[in-house]
C-alpha cells in the first residue's frame, strides 16, 4: 500500500527510511539536524541501463522523469535520510523535510535544489530503487557547488532547528523562499523584485517606506545610521525594476541579496523576525 503525500512523495508499508537527494550542496561530514533527520554527503555513480529500467520498467515510463533523473542523479552530492516508525509518519515527515533544504539554501545563500525522494541512498541506486520525482517540473540546475565545511556543518546542527521554528512565521518563510527561489528567474529586474518582496515582508511597513524601510532595517542589523543612505539607494534601485522593468546593475542586484541574507542570518541569530515598535 502506498502513502502518498501531494504531488511526488510516497512510502509504502513497512518503510521505515526514505532519502531526499540533493545538488547544489556538499556537507564534508554527516550532519544531525534532528532525531529523525540527517544530512548526509553523498556520491552517486548510478548505471544508465538501470536509470532507464527503474523508470521505464520498474516504474510509471514517464520519459519526462527519466530524463531528468538520467540529467541529475550523477550531480547527486547529498541527501537527507530520514527515519520514522511506519509508512505513515516517514511520508509526513518526508515532506516536510523539504523545508530544510530552503533553510540551507538560506544559511548559505546558496543554490540547493531537489528533483527526487527514495527509498535507498543515492549511492545504492538501483533499477528496482523506488524513487518518485517530487515535482513534475525541472528547476535550474546549480550553476555552483558549496562545500559545507566543518564550520558550515556546525553552525547548521546548533541553528537548523532554531530556523525551522522561524518558519513557522509567515514573514520569515517568505523571506527563505525569496532568497532561495529569486534564482529561477532570468530576468534581474524580476530577481530584484522577488529579493524585496522578502526583505519587506520581514518589516512589513506600509507608509514612507523608503525612510522608514531603512532606519529599521539599519537598527535591526548592527545600529549603524550609516547603513541608511546605502539601504535607500538600493531601495530606489528596487522601486525601478517594480515600477517601470528596468534592470538593475549587477552590484545592486548581489547587494540586495546579500542584504537579505543577511537579515535571515540575525533572524536566526535573535531566534525571531523583527519587531517593528521596537525598531522604530
Amino acid at each position: 500500500m502506498k502513502n502518498k503525500i501531494d504531488n511526488g512523495v510516497i512510502t509504502y508499508d513497512g518503510q521505515k527510511v526514505a532519502y531526499i537527494y540533493i545538488c547544489g550542496i556538499r556537507p564534508v561530514h554527516e550532519v544531525i539536524i534532528n532525531d529523525n533527520i540527517k544530512l548526509l554527503p553523498v556520491k552517486a555513480s548510478p548505471k544508465p541501463d538501470d536509470m532507464i529500467d527503474n523508470v521505464m520498467k520498474f516504474g510509471n515510463a514517464d520519459e519526462f522523469e527519466l530524463g531528468i533523473l538520467i540529467a541529475t542523479l550523477r550531480k547527486v552530492t547529498a541527501e537527507l535520510e530520514i527515519k520514522a516508525d511506519n509508512a505513515k509518519s516517514l511520508a509526513i515527515l518526508t515532506w516536510n523535510a523539504q523545508t530544510i533544504c530552503l533553510q540551507i539554501s538560506a544559511m548559505f545563500n546558496c543554490e540547493v535544489v531537489w528533483y527526487f525522494q527514495s527509498n535507498e541512498s543515492a549511492e545504492k541506486f538501483n533499477s528496482k530503487t523506488k524513487i518518485n520525482m517530487i515535482y513534475p517540473n525541472m528547476l535550474k540546475f546549480p550553476s555552483e557547488l558549496t562545500i559545507i565545511d566543518d564550520e558550515k556543518c556546525h553552525y547548521l546542527e546548533e541553528n537548523i532547528l532554531a530556523a525551522m521554528e522561524l518558519d513557522d512565521d509567515q514573514r520569515y518563510s517568505n523571506a527563505v523562499n525569496a532568497l532561495w527561489g529569486h534564482r529561477f528567474h532570468p530576468r534581474p529586474s524580476i530577481q530584484l523584485s522577488i529579493i524585496w518582496g522578502g526583505i519587506e515582508s520581514l518589516f512589513l511597513i506600509e507608509k514612507n517606506i523608503k525612510k522608514e524601510l531603512s532606519l529599521a532595517i539599519s537598527h535591526f542589523l548592527c545600529n549603524d545610521e550609516r547603513m541608511i543612505e546605502d539601504i535607500k539607494l538600493l531601495y530606489e534601485k528596487r522601486s525601478k525594476s517594480v515600477h517601470e522593468m528596468k534592470n538593475s546593475d549587477d552590484q545592486g542586484l548581489k547587494n540586495s541579496v546579500k542584504l537579505l541574507h543577511q537579515l535571515i542570518w540575525k533572524c536566526i541569530e535573535k531566534k525571531s523576525v523583527p519587531n517593528i515598535e521596537e525598531l522604530l
